[in-house]
C-alpha cells in the first residue's frame, strides 16, 4: 500500500513540473540574405538559422577572421515545440572602418552551446552592380542610346569631309572606342543590344524535361512544366533536361512567375535527383530563397546578386567552349550574372521548383522572330 502511495506522489510531482524538457537539436545551415540599403549608405545582411535547442551562439566575421560584434544585433524566437530560431542583422558602413568595397566576403557562423557543432555560410558581395545604380539604369541606357546616335551623326558628317580609306578606318576605330566607353559608364548592368540579343537567341534550344531524372516529389508534365507535390522540406528536388551539351552555344528560357523558391542552371550530375544545400563541383546555378535572396552558386563559392526586382522570365545562355553560363532578364534583355567554367564533358540543364510552394517552373518554347532584334 505504501508503495502505491509513493508512486502516486512521484507521479503528481512529475505532473506539477510540466512536460519533459526539449531534447537537444541541431538547427539548419544559416541562410544569409541582402536587405534593402538603409539611409546613410550602409549595407545590411540578415542571417537566419532555425530548429535549435538549446539556443546557439551566432557571430559574423570576414575573410581576415575579424569579429564584427560591434556591427550586428541578434534575437531569438522559440516556437511551440521549444525549438529556437536565431536571427542576426549586420550593418556594413560604406565609408568608415570596414567598407563593403574593402571587405567583400562576410561569414555568418552559428555554433552550438557545447561547441560540438558549427555551421556557417560564406557570402561574397558583388561590387559590379550596386543597388544605387539599378534604379537609374534604364534611363541611363536611353541616355546612352541618344548620345551614341549623336556621336554617330557627328562622325558621319566628319566622314564626308575625310573619306579616304585611312581616314575612314581611324574614324570607325574612334567610334567603336567611344561607344564601348559609353556602354561601360552608362550601362554597367549590361543591356543586350539588338545584335547581341540576336546572337544569344539564335542559339535557342527547346529543352525537354527527362522524367527519369526527376525527384519522386516532383511532377513533370508534357508541356514542360515541373512542380513540387511533396511535403514541405529543406531539400531542393530537381529534374534534368533530356539533352546534354558537350559543345556549342545554347539558350533557353524559364518562367518562374511569382515563385519564392527555385534553382536554375546546369549540372554534370546525372544520377542525383536533388541539389545539395551546398553544391560542390559540377554545379553552376542561380538560386532564389524566400522570394528575395538571389544567389549565384558554383564550386568557387556563393555570391549574392543585388537585384532590385526578381524577374519573372529568365534567359540562360551556355557557351560551352567559352566556359561561361550567363543569366539574363528575358523580358528586358538585361544581363544579370555570369558564372565561369570550365565545363568538362557533358552538362545538362537542371531545374528545381523548391519544396515550399506548389507553383510550377515553365520551360518555354523559344519563338523569337526578327522583329524582336530591332
Amino acid at each position: 500500500m505504501q508503495r502505491a502511495v509513493d508512486f502516486l506522489f512521484l507521479l503528481s510531482c512529475a505532473w506539477s513540473r510540466g512536460a519533459a524538457p526539449t531534447p537537444p537539436a541541431q538547427g539548419s545551415t544559416p541562410s544569409v540574405s541582402l536587405l534593402e540599403a538603409p539611409a546613410g549608405g550602409s549595407l545590411s545582411l540578415l542571417c537566419v538559422s532555425e530548429g535549435w535547442y538549446p539556443p546557439p551562439e551566432l557571430l559574423w566575421t570576414d575573410e581576415t577572421g575579424a569579429d564584427w560584434r560591434a556591427h550586428f544585433t541578434t534575437n531569438e524566437e522559440q516556437d511551440s515545440t521549444g525549438l529556437v530560431t536565431v536571427r542576426s542583422q549586420i550593418h556594413l558602413p560604406r565609408q568608415q572602418g570596414h567598407a563593403p568595397r574593402q571587405q567583400n566576403t562576410m561569414m555568418c557562423v552559428v555554433r552550438s552551446k557545447d561547441g560540438a557543432t558549427e555551421l556557417k555560410t560564406v557570402m561574397n558581395i558583388a561590387e559590379d552592380c550596386d543597388i544605387s545604380m539599378q534604379r537609374p539604369v534604364i534611363a541611363s541606357s536611353i541616355l546612352a542610346a541618344v548620345i551614341c546616335i549623336a556621336v554617330l551623326w557627328y562622325f558621319t558628317r566628319k566622314l564626308t569631309k575625310d573619306n579616304s580609306k585611312e581616314g575612314l578606318e581611324n574614324k570607325i576605330k574612334m567610334l567603336e572606342e567611344d561607344f564601348k566607353d559609353l556602354r561601360k559608364n552608362t550601362n554597367a548592368c549590361g543591356y543586350a543590344l539588338g545584335r547581341e540579343w540576336k546572337k544569344m537567341t539564335e542559339a535557342r534550344v527547346n529543352v525537354t524535361l527527362d522524367p527519369d531524372t526527376a525527384s519522386p516529389s516532383l511532377r513533370v508534365s508534357e508541356d514542360s512544366q515541373v512542380r513540387f507535390t511533396g511535403e514541405r522540406s529543406a531539400e531542393w528536388p530537381s529534374v534534368l533536361g533530356r539533352e546534354g551539351f558537350t559543345s556549342g552555344k545554347h539558350y533557353w528560357e524559364v518562367e518562374v512567375g511569382e515563385k519564392g523558391y527555385w534553382v536554375l542552371g546546369v549540372s554534370t550530375h546525372t544520377h542525383e535527383k536533388s541539389i545539395p544545400e551546398k553544391p560542390g563541383e559540377g554545379y553552376w546555378l542561380v538560386r532564389l530563397v524566400r522570394g528575395k535572396t538571389c544567389t549565384a552558386v558554383s564550386q568557387s563559392g556563393d555570391q549574392i546578386l543585388k537585384l532590385e526586382k526578381i524577374c519573372k522570365v529568365w534567359g540562360v545562355y551556355l557557351d560551352h567552349e567559352g566556359g561561361r553560363l550567363s543569366f539574363c532578364n528575358a523580358e528586358t534583355r538585361f544581363h544579370i550574372h555570369t558564372l565561369e567554367g570550365p565545363f568538362t564533358g557533358q552538362v545538362y540543364p537542371i531545374f528545381s521548383p523548391g519544396s515550399h510552394d506548389k507553383g510550377p517552373l515553365i520551360i518555354q518554347c523559344v519563338q523569337h522572330t526578327a522583329a524582336n532584334f530591332i
